[in-house]
């Protein structure tokens, strides 16, 4: 299926590689949008500030958050007494 990386060096490598992947996946359309916003003039930055104005933006984002943190929550207690008794 696979190989086994056997010096430190591809170790190094792969974990880079996908470092790379996760930040170019989750900040470039980030970076992308921070761009264009100066390319909007000041009709595009009015929108920006309206959204960012708006409480229900805000709610959403609390929504968001605790929506994470209660998934996290249930996997940890599901998935840690689970991994203590299958490694006994």
């Amino acid at each position: 299926m696979g190989w086994a990386l056997t010096s430190r060096t591809q170790q190094r490598l792969l974990v880079g590689l996908a470092v790379l992947v996760l930040l170019g996946t989750g900040f470039l359309p980030l970076v992308l949008a921070a761009l264009e916003l100066p390319l909007a003039g000041a009709q595009g930055l009015a929108h920006a500030r309206a959204a960012l104005a708006a409480p229900a933006t805000w709610a959403l984002l609390v929504r968001s958050l605790v929506l994470a943190a209660s998934v996290t929550g249930l996997a940890l207690a599901l998935g840690v007494p689970l991994a203590a008794l299958l490694a006994k």
